[in-house]
Order: structure tokens, then C-alpha cells, then sequence
């Protein structure tokens, strides 16, 4: 009333559906035909949507049993890649930091994607994470030997080039792809890397192309098939099953 600026308040808004569930006797007749339309299958209508299936429904990160065989592959392709000389060798310290940094690729691909950063630019979001990861390796260079100086030329071009192609280009779209298709589908997308760095050691460093090369390439390439076409392979599936279903009855009957 005084055209002043006054303090704001912060209210807290839930969403019903999300947090409690859908009952059907508890919607208007408008909303029951919508139900009906979009929740029937086969004849067979659910009285009660639980809030956890409407969540998986809602932020689009149901596991099928195509993106587990998905993974499965990918792992099996990834470790293939990691045999030398038909022997796989492990170091236990080795181990544990490649699955700490693991969990931590993990809860950052899926804190972009759950929380509310989601809707942060890309680049708004890469820059804000290179600024902590600059301050944290500073902080270890500085308990180390401290920060070289850069030799010469061609390696000050080599760091800029380290720089750009493999980190900020390789987060920024990381970030693209949380957006749009999901912390899941990224994660086994991600998969690919080893067969770039396969790639370019062949091609640019001459390194043997070995057939347990050429078996983790083509298990790593099938995984991703499967997760790219996924939505095509579980509708098919579908339709085929209710085909059958369809001519079981009609030949009982």
C-alpha cells in the first residue's frame, strides 16, 4: 500500500498427486474420464495410483529390464577394454578411488537432474563447478609440491587444448544432456568413453587394435543400441503381447 519495498516470505507448496497418490473416487467426473482414458489397460483399471509409480511416471526414470541388460553390457564392454595382455590387473587402492569416483559422477549427474539446478543455464552451471574444482586443486596443489610453472609453448598450448575439448566442452554437454534426456540414459551414454580413448590411441598413437579391443567396442556399441532404442523395443514388446493375448482368448473361445 506504501509502493515500499517490504521483506518476502517463503511459502512451501506440495503437489497432492505427488506426495499422497491418485484415488479415483476423489476426482471429478471430468477428471475420471481423463483416468479412465489414459489408465485403463487391457480392460483393467487400478482404483489407486501409488505416489512412488507417479513419481517414476512423472521424472521419467523407470528402470526396464533393457537399460539393466544395458548396463550389464556396458560394464562387461568397459572391462574387456581394461584387459592387458589377456590378463586383468587390479590394484585394491586403485579399485576403491575409481568407485568413490563413481559415486561422485553419480550424485552429480543426478543432483543436476533432480534438484534445482535443473533449470540453471548450462553454462551458468559449468561455470559455478569449475570455480569449486579450481578452488579444491589449488588447495591440494598447495599441499603438494604447489602450482609448475608452465615449460614452454607447445605445452601451454596442450593445457589450453586439455582444457577446452575434454573439460569444459565434455560439461557443458554433460549438463545438455541431463536436461533433456535424463541422469540414467546419460550415465549409460557415458559408457562411449572408453571407445573414444580406444579410438584415438589407434588411430593417432598407433597403438595394436587387438580382438578383446574390438569385442569391449562391440559390447560397449550394442548397450547403447539398446538404451537409444529402448522406448521402440518396449512398445513392440507390448504390442506383441497383446497380440497374443488377444488370439489366446479368441482360440479358447
Amino acid at each position: 500500500q506504501d509502493k515500499v519495498l517490504v521483506p518476502y516470505y517463503n511459502y512451501e507448496v506440495k503437489t497432492k498427486f505427488l506426495e499422497e497418490g491418485i484415488t479415483y473416487d476423489d476426482l471429478s467426473e471430468e477428471d475420471k474420464a481423463r483416468y479412465e482414458d489414459d489408465f485403463t489397460e487391457d480392460g483393467v483399471m487400478p482404483e489407486f495410483i501409488p505416489s512412488a509409480a507417479l513419481n517414476q511416471f512423472v521424472f521419467n526414470e523407470k528402470t526396464s529390464w533393457i537399460t539393466l541388460l544395458a548396463i550389464g553390457l556396458a560394464i562387461c564392454g568397459v572391462a574387456r577394454l581394461s584387459i592387458d595382455g589377456g590378463e586383468m590387473r587390479l590394484n585394491g587402492l586403485g579399485v576403491i578411488i575409481v568407485l568413490l569416483s563413481a559415486v561422485a559422477y553419480a550424485l552429480y549427474i543426478v543432483t543436476v537432474n533432480k534438484s534445482r539446478v535443473h533449470d540453471m543455464p548450462g553454462r551458468k552451471l559449468t561455470f559455478y563447478v569449475f570455480i569449486v574444482s579450481t578452488s579444491l586443486f589449488f588447495i591440494k596443489a598447495q599441499a603438494g609440491t604447489g602450482i609448475q610453472p608452465i615449460p614452454d609453448l607447445p605445452s601451454f598450448i596442450n593445457l589450453v587444448l586439455l582444457a577446452f575439448l575434454p573439460t569444459v566442452v565434455s560439461n557443458i554437454t554433460l549438463v545438455q544432456a541431463v536436461h533433456h534426456i535424463g541422469s540414467t540414459l546419460t550415465s549409460v551414454l557415458g559408457a562411449t568413453e572408453p571407445v573414444t580413448a580406444v579410438c584415438v590411441g589407434v588411430l593417432v598413437f598407433g597403438e595394436p587394435f587387438t580382438p578383446h579391443l574390438a569385442l569391449g567396442i562391440l559390447l560397449i556399441i550394442v548397450a547403447v543400441t539398446l538404451i537409444i532404442l529402448s522406448k521402440y523395443i518396449q512398445k513392440n514388446l507390448h504390442e506383441a503381447k497383446r497380440l497374443f493375448k488377444a488370439r489366446h482368448i479368441l482360440r479358447t473361445k
